[in-house]
């Protein structure tokens, strides 16, 4: 059938830590996750103390004493926020033990670049670039210290969720359906994507996007049916994390998982294959 979008809004910004925030009330339904993100991580100069400690455990770069004091850029309520505090708490620090200074994604690694700063905790494409550059090391990322990668998500209104369900499992299904046609082809991806970045005005060479797609990847209708990721594992562990920091009221960190509505992609899932059996 036709799909009806009216009034219908896929929102990608509000992702991660900073979108927990929004479902610790019970006024959105999340239907599933989209993208499957390891590129969030902590960056470091690697002429810093920090760097050169070397490895502390695993994959995490640096010590409690080059650690503590530091000061780390990026936004604040956000999967950027939870990597800089879960990054200071493995080396047995606390909050009080570091300083976040509140900036935006660019504006903290334009500033990271120029000398500001001891780490910049930041995301795709930054973390691309940084990767690329001999001039920075990677001293944590977000799958390192939370055990599970970060996920974007989609999320509506409960009247919408309610009302207009059908509209929404279409919407899943073309959705899903670009997602696997991309996570088959790197060339068509590379090609889409840096339509896009180009069209925000964003810089992004070959090799950015190259990075990118080995550190992102879209989930497929394979991966849905196999259930290959815990459906809210991103959003319940970033919830804890609010709490703890005082953002969320212990007695709402129920309604986070309250909003969850695995049902829609499982509906999405007998959509697409109703439809390709015709």
């Amino acid at each position: 059938g036709e799909l009806d979008t009216t009034d219908l809004t896929y929102e990608t910004n509000v992702t991660g830590g900073r979108k927990v925030l929004y479902f610790y009330g019970t006024n959105n339904t999340d239907l599933q996750e989209t993208i499957t993100v390891n590129g969030q991580a902590i960056y470091a100069r690697a002429d810093s103390d920090i760097a050169k400690a070397g490895v502390y455990s695993g994959n995490i770069i640096g010590s409690a004493e080059t650690v503590k004091g530091c000061s780390i850029l990026g936004p604040l309520s956000t999967a950027a926020h939870y990597n800089a505090i879960s990054y200071v708490k493995a080396f047995d620090l606390t909050s009080d033990d570091f300083s976040m200074v509140s900036m935006e994604y660019a504006q903290a690694y334009e500033a990271f670049i120029t000398g500001q700063g001891d780490l910049l905790a930041t995301t795709p494409p930054y973390t691309s670039q940084l990767a690329a550059d001999p001039n920075y090391v990677k001293v944590a990322d977000l799958y390192d210290v939370m055990g599970a990668p970060l996920v974007d998500t989609i999320s509506v209104q409960n009247e919408v969720a309610e009302t207009r369900g059908d509209d929404l499992v279409a919407l899943l299904d073309c959705l899903y359906t670009a997602m696997d046609i991309l996570a088959t082809d790197d060339t068509l991806r590379a090609e889409y994507g840096m339509r896009i970045y180009a069209s925000e005005g964003t810089t992004y060479t070959e090799d950015d996007m190259a990075s990118e797609i080995a550190n992102q990847s879209y989930f497929t209708w394979d991966m849905l049916r196999e259930d290959v990721y815990e459906f809210g594992a991103t959003m319940i562990n970033i919830g804890a994390f609010f709490v703890d920091q005082g953002m969320i009221e212990a007695d709402d960190y129920p309604n986070i998982e309250a909003s969850m509505d695995h049902s829609f992609i499982e509906r999405a899932i007998a959509y697409h294959d109703a439809k390709n059996a015709e």
